[in-house]
């Protein structure tokens, strides 16, 4: 051959030289034996290769042989193993063979039947049976009585509360309205008794004389309905796609703790109002942009925050620089005529004076 190719297999293509044809020879074909002879001319030398394949009934009979003298090997581990289980069974460690006995029992220190030495014999195994048959057939003749006698009507009782849907009731009883003689351009005022704060009552969901309403909205929160509630009757459309942006923020805002439950409201409202409008906020007068807020959010900051809540929001920036303390006064007194806070419970003075 004029190139290194195994003669025997087409696994790989020529190889480079004698020696990486040998090593394949040798590792890949291991069963044939393999000569090499070399022959010198003048024009240079030459290698034969001598191969002699073995006779494949020999190997069937080798083969044959090493597998039985394998399981022999196997067989005899296999009876050695078992002898040597059954001594270790019939003998204990110290040699002595183990009497077959009853076990003594075993009592706690200290209790009555330590003392007593006799041992206790467990009952035999046919007593054990019939004791068996016994209950079993006494558990079938109850059955069969149980079964033969008629069973009773058994009606639920029940009651007026127990037909009714239970809903959620409210702990304050029917809300009062304090508009009095206030023009219908202005909202209803929040309660004498806190003017400052929002003029929502609970349970801040339901509309004035809806409370008893079988369509009634209720809250599902752990506690009943709290006042950032109202928010949900705001439309998203306006955010699009990001709506879920603005009900994710909002839940952040509502779960915190150490934040009054109208000043949640404030900052959800300033969070809506400022992801639409952001950059006018920055390149324009900051005090123009509390205003444009007011303008569209001042009726629920009335129903659902209240003056005292917007007073510290508007301080809050006050205090962060983005306008003076007059700027602060000044959207005060916007918000207040947009209210008709200067109208709020005329009659009741009117009746004192």
């Amino acid at each position: 051959m004029v190139q290194w190719c195994c003669p025997l297999c087409r696994l790989h293509k020529p190889f480079s030289t004698r020696a990486m044809l040998q090593y394949h020879l040798t590792y890949d074909h291991g069963e044939v034996k393999v000569t090499w002879a070399e022959n010198k001319h003048r024009d240079g030398r030459q290698w034969c290769i001598t191969l002699i394949l073995p006779d494949y009934d020999e190997l069937d009979d080798s083969s044959s042989d090493e597998s039985n003298d394998d399981d022999d090997e196997r067989r005899a581990k296999n009876e050695i193993r078992d002898e040597t289980a059954v001594r270790a069974m019939s003998t204990s460690p110290t040699g002595s063979s183990l009497p077959s006995r009853v076990r003594d029992p075993l009592f706690l220190p200290g209790s009555d039947d330590e003392d007593s030495s006799n041992p206790v014999t467990p009952p035999q195994l046919p007593e054990v049976v019939e004791e068996l048959s016994a209950a079993t057939e006494e558990l079938k003749l109850k059955h069969l009585v149980e079964e033969s006698e008629p069973p009773e009507d058994v009606k639920p009782h029940l009651t007026s509360e127990s037909t009714q849907e239970r809903r959620p009731e409210p702990s304050v009883a029917s809300r009062t309205s304090y508009r009095g003689n206030l023009p219908l351009r202005y909202p209803s005022p929040p309660p004498p008794t806190d003017p400052l704060g929002p003029a929502a009552q609970y349970p801040y969901i339901c509309k004035a004389g809806e409370e008893e309403s079988e369509q009634a909205p209720y809250s599902c929160r752990i506690g009943g309905p709290r006042i950032f509630d109202l928010l949900n009757d705001l439309p998203l459309d306006e955010f699009g796609v990001m709506s879920w942006a603005v009900v994710d923020r909002e839940e952040e805002l509502f779960e915190m703790d150490d934040v009054r439950d109208e000043d949640k409201v404030m900052l959800a409202l300033w969070n809506r109002w400022i992801m639409l409008n952001n950059s006018s906020f920055i390149f324009n007068d900051y005090f123009k942009g509390v205003l444009k807020f007011l303008d569209k959010y001042w009726l629920i900051i009335h129903k659902a925050a209240g003056w005292r809540a917007l007073r510290a929001f508007l301080l809050m920036m006050n205090a962060h620089h983005y306008f003076p303390m007059k700027k602060v006064l000044d959207a005060l007194k916007y918000y207040e005529e947009k209210i008709g806070m200067n109208l709020w419970y005329r009659e009741a003075q009117d009746e004192e004076a």
